[in-house]
């Protein structure tokens, strides 16, 4: 091999030449090596080592180096590993431990006790610990905004109080990012590529409420936000891959692109903060202008002068695309390769259109909040596709913290120290909780929330006045998370963007089924799977053409 093309497999890292950056890379590999054996063969006899070892496994099979070859396959298989443990552990109402290539495992807890874990106080369950690991903040640049986090106050509160304002600014956006990346033509078929194209759409209209309309249409800029995004998630999983001592070395190579993508989109908000910084500082009444720049500036305020630092303001505002577009774009994309690969994709596409077109009807021809509540087998067909298409194997990742551990139902103690988890895509595929979990149902949720409104109807008509509870039915709607539907996390940490990312994707969806034909297809690609996360084909193309 030519020494002077060296690619570094085990960070997919591709240097061009021997410069320094790649010696001091080699020189890493030896005690790297030295590490992995280290950890796969000197076990401390500690009170959370023994725990271990007296706990079950999910994907270890008997035979030479089970260890090795376990944490090995966690790179690509975790999740036929989460369901060989869940099949093998979690149905018996006991834990099981999943490996990690680096570090110690991950204890994955059965369904029946995760609401307790959940209920658990932070200063016994910690989520910002496991977030930080995940992300390596310390390495990263992160930290500061981790230890200060008040962009999700701003989601939580500021976001979600003003959706029924942002509704109609949203779709607006998307019918023009639509047209500019799937085109108007009615007569002619052409191939996209899904997932690279709503990347696009989404960070478009996610970015109309966070930034404007001037910003939100500036190519350089949302491409900075995504490269971001991107560049952290892969240093962060490369990180966790790389032994605790070796880190602070290998992590300067492994931020370049994302820090180079930072600095480009700060070159564009840093003019927009500045001056709206002025504006507040000069007496400017908070409350006049509606979006995430502004919100994040309004309670900027309330944490001292600080926290109005031009970098740190404009890393919040790149975090709001973080974790809003990502994870949309990858739950719209399985929702389109769901429906379309669906044998009764014609029948659902039309029970679709129906409601859309009957819904707008009904509400003056315009998507108003109101209307988008509305839309029960939209929401169904997005929430079924995120059951059956789980984001990642595992979710509700927290670390114990309490000193002596915690207690959980079954008589399951957890040492101090442990990494726990639930099995979140084998839950969701759970016969004990879904008839039939291997089949896409688009209308598996709404079904019976329109036989409630039917059977309302007709009590209404009959002038009875005795009404059934229907809050069990509320709960089948997308934004309700419960302990068998884990795609939004649950409990009190439960992701406070999900009220706005439901939205975007009833209205994307919508817009979808009216304004596009799609060529359905008879197998679906298969998800990409890395560590506990998957995400779709990037390569994968349908045919289609405006109605």
């Amino acid at each position: 091999m030519d020494s002077s093309n060296v690619t570094y497999t085990t960070t997919t890292y591709a240097v061009d030449e021997p410069t320094g950056k790649v010696k001091i890379l080699q020189y890493a590999i030896l005690p790297f090596v030295a590490y992995l054996l280290y950890s796969f063969f000197a076990v401390p006899q500690s009170t959370l080592n023994r725990f271990l070892q007296s706990t079950g496994w999910g994907g270890k099979r008997e035979g030479w180096f089970p260890d090795l070859r376990a944490r090995i396959a966690s790179v690509k298989n975790t999740r036929a590993m989460v369901n060989d443990g869940y099949a093998r552990w979690n149905k018996s109402h006991k834990p099981f431990l999943m490996s990690r290539l680096i570090g110690s495992p991950i204890l994955v807890l059965p369904p029946d006790t995760v609401h307790a874990m959940l209920q658990k106080p932070d200063d016994e369950v910690d989520i910002k610990l496991f977030l930080k690991q995940a992300l390596q903040s310390y390495h990263t640049g992160f930290l500061a905004t981790m230890e200060n986090d008040f962009h999700f106050d701003v989601i939580r509160h500021q976001l979600t109080r003003k959706l029924p304002l942002l509704t109609a600014a949203v779709y607006e956006e998307l019918i023009m990012a639509f047209e500019d990346q799937w085109g108007t033509d009615r007569a002619e078929w052409k191939k996209v590529p899904v997932y690279g194209t709503i990347m696009k759409i989404t960070s478009r209209a996610a970015n109309r409420i966070f930034c404007g309309p001037d910003l939100c249409r500036n190519a350089e800029f949302l491409e900075a936000c995504r490269e971001f995004t991107q560049e952290l998630f892969k240093a962060g999983a490369l990180l966790n891959m790389v032994p605790a001592f070796l880190r602070s070395v290998v992590a300067p190579f492994l931020v370049v692109k994302k820090d180079k993508q930072l600095k480009i989109a700060k070159r564009h908000l840093f003019p927009v903060i500045k001056q709206r910084l002025e504006e507040l500082r000069n007496g400017a009444p908070h409350g006049q202008t509606n979006d995430g720049i502004q919100w994040i500036l309004e309670e900027s305020f309330k944490y001292g002068p600080e926290q109005q630092d031009m970098d740190l303001l404009a890393l919040r505002v790149v975090i709001l695309n973080m974790v809003a577009i990502h994870t949309t774009s990858i739950t719209i994309t399985n929702s389109i390769l769901d429906l379309y690969s669906s044998p009764h994709t014609e029948e659902f596409v039309e029970g679709l259109q129906e409601e859309v077109e009957r819904v707008l009807a009904r509400n003056g021809g315009e998507f108003t909040k109101v209307a988008v509540n509305d839309l029960l087998r939209v929401d169904s067909a997005i929430k079924e596709s995120m059951r059956v298409s789980s984001l990642g194997s595992i979710s509700v990742n927290r670390t114990v913290v309490a000193k002596d551990g915690i207690d959980l139902p079954n008589g399951i103690h957890v040492p101090p120290g442990v990494h726990i988890a639930a099995a979140s895509a084998a839950i969701h595929r759970d016969s004990a909780f879904y008839p039939e979990p291997d089949k896409y149902e688009a209308f598996r949720f709404s079904a019976p929330r329109e036989q409630e409104l039917k059977q309302k109807a007709l009590r209404a008509a009959a002038k009875d006045t005795e009404q059934a509870d229907s809050q069990p039915l509320k709960n089948q709607s997308l934004i309700n998370t419960q302990d068998t539907f884990l795609s939004f996390g649950h409990g009190r940490h439960a992701c406070p963007g999900r009220f706005f990312a439901s939205q975007e994707l009833k209205l994307m969806l919508a817009h979808i089924v009216t304004h596009y034909d799609i060529k359905p297809f008879k197998k679906r690609p298969e998800t990409i799977q890395f560590g506990s996360a998957g995400m779709p084909d990037p390569t994968f193309e349908v045919e289609l053409r405006m109605k």
